[in-house]
């Protein structure tokens, strides 16, 4: 016979999805009079927006400019304990470089400390540039030996008239 009880169960911080917490006696009652078993609650715990977790360490992304890639910056990351910690971003950082907070991650379900937190770079290019900034890229490039074979962006009848032999 099916029926609904409400239980009332502490689940201790840094629990899994899949985990199990164990509510002893608290379920159905033993063959021929025995005593109740065990409830057992299988944990499903709900995505964040910005971190991903892994274990009881935590993953995120920041953005960051070109320019700041480059020279090296300070930027402040939010946390999962709604405080920002500041990371130090070093001169020359690349796309998908990753930097760690120590003991920012999730608390460990056995009382083992915390994970960390984990910050993935995102390396922003611009996309609209202005000729001010386009001819300093360029500037930049020659300056550092790169060659570029810049893609002119033509328009629908330059591309027409490519087409028909410059008629």
């Amino acid at each position: 016979m099916r029926r609904t009880v409400k239980k009332t169960a502490r689940i201790p911080a840094g629990v899994d999805t899949g985990m199990r917490v164990r509510l002893p006696g608290e379920g159905d009652a033993g063959v021929r009079g025995g005593k109740p078993g065990d409830l057992y609650i299988i944990t499903h715990v709900k995505s964040h927006p910005l971190f991903e977790r892994r274990g009881d360490d935590v993953y995120m992304e920041i953005s960051v400019s070109m320019a700041q890639a480059a020279l090296g910056a300070s930027v402040d990351v939010p946390t999962l304990y709604g405080k920002t910690e500041r990371v130090k971003l070093l001169e020359g950082t690349q796309h998908g470089q990753v930097y760690s907070l120590r003991g920012c991650g999730m608390p460990n379900p056995n009382g083992h400390g915390r994970g960390d937190q984990h910050v993935v770079v995102k390396v922003e290019t611009p996309t609209r540039l202005s000729e001010e900034e386009r001819k300093l890229l360029t500037q930049f490039a020659e300056l550092r030996g790169e060659k570029l074979d810049v893609v002119e962006d033509k328009g629908f009848f330059d591309k027409v008239k490519d087409v028909l032999g410059g008629l």
